[in-house]
């Protein structure tokens, strides 16, 4: 018999007989992403020392902050074995030894682990822009499917021989755009709208796939600790807001015909054998959704008392900031094998009161004071941000775009793979790596196609979407608008063109097989 507690987000304490861990626990004060997000709903009042007792190990999905918390860990024996897939990038295996951790146990893909008569699989997705991961648990009787947010490949989770009683989902956005971006309202509110479709559509379709019993939303959304933020952290359940309150994640996956159960921090579910049963204190659950926008006023007057104070850098650190950003700049310049080829547009980025910059790698020198020319991308950044991420042994830029305390805009309103790839791999090493990993996944395959017939036509589709090469031969399927659509991230093609229906200046190929009569 399982026995979880949901700690709130994406975390969850695990107990089965003298078995025991926790996944992805987050707590910490000083919330993540310098200081922008915060678990919502409020769990700190969950954190007790007895939680860190008795654990066979801590599992830890994936490098982000929200998932991995130094806070946390920091009170952690270091003699419990800490459990991550085994990533090219090191990165997050290099921090939790630096913490003091005696064994950190890097699980390659897939490989089976018994303990205490417990199955346990890490499965990973690895590629150019991500490294994620998510746990399996099996008893014999019961499987429990942490995906957390990772968007594994569908196909992947063919190896699960057993039904999956419990899965554990993210049905929010944890993404900047469209919020950050120069749209107008009702641009803005468009873009929302697909992204909120393809966070629902994408969890209703790895529930159906593996044919869930039960499916419980998580893993978000966040509380944005910005002002700028505050449309978004109200009107959740407004059709046109990506960060998807649980509550609506319930009914849609209801709707869609999948059993789903609402939980809040300190609910807890027990599986036994054919028996999952959900069980949340009523009062608390309405306190919180029955006015979800009141509870958020709440949630914010309580986050005074409990965050920490942002990080500030120095002055010198941020006075430091367009010289930095300069020289690592020449050092990716200098070793990159592909990336810095491949971004032909030049980059405005405005460090505030340290000037305007526009990066071009075309240039032999790739940074130069803005003149009022043309660009294709503009980021309007905040210098202590960027300062505090320079602190950083592994420069990541998505680290503060998480944080969504920045604006962005671009000319065309295409997105660019290979700059957000460059900037969160802003350490040489990383972006070795990333590149490594981006030519290595994409030789060949966008060439490979399959046969698609629907209703009295047959045709040949490219096998692997553009976007993140989802296997489509597995999951791409024609809506009722006859668009072709992989469900992963949501994006739709026309059946005639190839052209993309919601993402602006792509296409993939697509040609009607016209067979003899």
């Amino acid at each position: 018999m399982f026995d979880l507690v949901y700690l709130g987000h994406a975390g969850w304490s695990i107990k089965h007989n003298d078995f025991r861990c926790l996944i992805d626990p987050w707590f910490g004060p000083q919330g993540a992403f310098l200081g922008q997000w915060y678990p919502f709903p409020q769990n700190y009042h969950l954190f007790t020392d007895s939680l860190l007792d008795d654990l066979d190990f801590i599992y830890i999905s994936h490098a982000h902050e929200d998932h991995y918390d130094k806070w946390l860990l920091e009170k952690v024996d270091k003699a419990v074995p800490i459990y991550i897939a085994d990533f090219a990038d090191k990165t997050l295996r290099d921090g939790l030894m630096t913490l003091g951790f005696e064994t950190v146990i890097e699980v390659r893909d897939e490989e089976a682990i018994e303990l205490k008569n417990i199955t346990i699989k890490i499965f990973k997705e690895e590629d150019s822009l991500d490294s994620d991961s998510c746990i399996v648990l099996n008893d014999g009787k019961n499987q429990i499917l942490n995906l957390n947010d990772c968007h594994i490949e569908f196909s992947k989770l063919k190896t699960l021989e057993d039904a999956v009683d419990l899965l554990l989902i993210q049905t929010s956005s944890a993404i900047w755009w469209p919020c950050v971006y120069s749209y107008d309202t009702e641009e803005m509110r468009h873009h929302g709208r697909f992204k909120r479709e393809s966070n629902l559509t994408r969890a209703a379709h790895y529930a159906k796939y593996i044919n869930a019993k039960m499916t419980i939303p998580n893993a978000g959304p966040p509380y944005f600790n910005d002002e700028s933020m505050e449309l978004w952290n109200y009107n959740k359940h407004k059709d046109w807001n990506p960060f998807v309150s649980s509550d609506d994640a319930v009914k849609y996956l209801q709707d869609c015909n999948r059993a789903s159960e609402l939980v809040i921090p300190g609910s807890t579910i027990c599986l036994s054998g054919a028996d999952i049963r959900v069980k949340t204190n009523e009062k608390e659950k309405e306190a919180i959704y029955g006015d979800l926008d009141n509870y958020t006023e709440l949630f914010k007057e309580r986050l005074r008392e409990y965050a920490l104070p942002k990080e500030r850098a120095t002055k010198v650190e941020i006075d430091s900031v367009v010289e930095n950003f300069s020289t690592q700049l020449k050092r990716i310049k200098r070793v990159s094998n592909f990336y810095v080829d491949q971004i032909k547009i030049p980059v405005l980025f405005d460090f505030g009161q340290e000037g305007k910059w526009v990066a071009d790698f075309t240039q032999e020198s790739p940074l130069r004071p803005y003149n009022g020319e043309s660009v294709g991308y503009t980021f309007i950044l905040d210098p202590n941000s960027v300062a505090l991420l320079f602190r950083e042994k592994a420069i990541d830029f998505e680290r503060y775009f998480l944080g969504c305390n920045f604006s962005c805009s671009r000319e065309p309103d295409v997105y660019n793979h290979f700059l957000f790839a460059l900037l969160k791999n802003f350490d040489t090493k990383r972006l070795l790596a990333s590149e490594k990993i981006y030519v290595g996944r994409n030789r060949d395959v966008l060439d490979q196609t399959f046969i698609y017939k629907h209703e009295s036509r047959t045709f040949e589709i490219q096998k692997y979407c553009p976007h993140m090469l989802a296997d489509l031969e597995e999951i791409g399927f024609v809506n009722a608008e006859n668009e072709f659509v992989c469900p992963l991230h949501g994006w739709k093609f026309d059946l005639d063109s190839g052209q993309s229906i919601n993402r602006k200046g792509e296409c993939m190929k697509i040609r009607e097989v016209v067979e003899k009569q």
